[in-house]
């Protein structure tokens, strides 16, 4: 029998990618921006927040919009709310591939240049072209789909490391690389995936304002000024 993976497990892998973004926030000194490609990836980050809203919407039995509240009274059939699940994971899938590429692109250390020896090395662990933990990301991740019967929702992620060995292999030795079964095939479990995305969500917002402000803080207009050496 199946075991399902606990809610609160749901977005882990973004849940990661937050820890990171913070470490590289968490002093001016720990890295010298690209500041056109930082702003890039801050819109990334931006559009991870509407599909992590989708997301939760379809769980939550709730419009995206408040203009649409007419049609969420209609009832949905089966096959239209795992084909409303898979849309959404799918351009959730798009995001997140999205900013791992602007992190890829900071882990090269050429235009955007880590100081903190620590990051540096965790950064080129995972987002290094020749990483395993890069290249298994770019052939196995799938954000989530829903079942044959309907009944599961199926997701291959990676976990980053929060202390990655000096070189670039082995994946799984720490057990990165995770398959997560969640149910959805009752209003409860799927109220509890609501809720747990939903935590992802403030989660999500409190790195961007973070963004935003070190943003304002550390970048003039003039560092802008430069966007075709991205």
């Amino acid at each position: 029998m199946m075991m399902h993976t606990a809610a609160d497990a749901i977005l882990c892998e973004l849940r990661d990618l937050h820890q990171l973004i913070l470490a590289l926030l968490a002093s001016p000194d720990k890295a010298r921006w690209h500041w056109p490609s930082y702003y890039l990836l801050y819109v990334d980050m931006d559009r991870m927040a509407w599909r992590i809203r989708r997301t939760r919407t379809v769980f939550a039995d709730e419009p995206l919009f408040e203009s649409m509240s007419a049609f969420a009274q209609a009832p949905r059939s089966a096959a239209e709310e795992a084909e409303a699940i898979d849309d959404a994971f799918a351009e959730l899938g798009k995001a997140q591939r999205s900013i791992v590429a602007w992190l890829w692109h900071a882990s090269r250390n050429t235009m955007t240049v880590i100081e903190d020896k620590r990051l540096r090395q965790q950064m080129r662990a995972h987002f290094h072209p020749k990483s395993e933990w890069y290249r298994t990301f770019r052939s196995d991740y799938c954000p989530g789909r829903v079942s044959a019967d309907g009944r599961t929702l199926e997701r291959t992620i990676l976990k980053l490391d929060p202390e990655p060995p000096d070189r670039v292999d082995g994946i799984g030795e720490k057990s990165l690389y995770v398959r997560q079964y969640f149910d959805i095939s009752t209003e409860p479990a799927r109220s509890l995936l609501a809720h747990a995305i939903g935590r992802v969500e403030e989660e999500h917002a409190r790195v961007g304002r973070a963004m935003a402000d070190f943003f304002l803080a550390h970048c003039s207009i003039e560092q802008l000024l430069h966007p075709s050496s991205v």
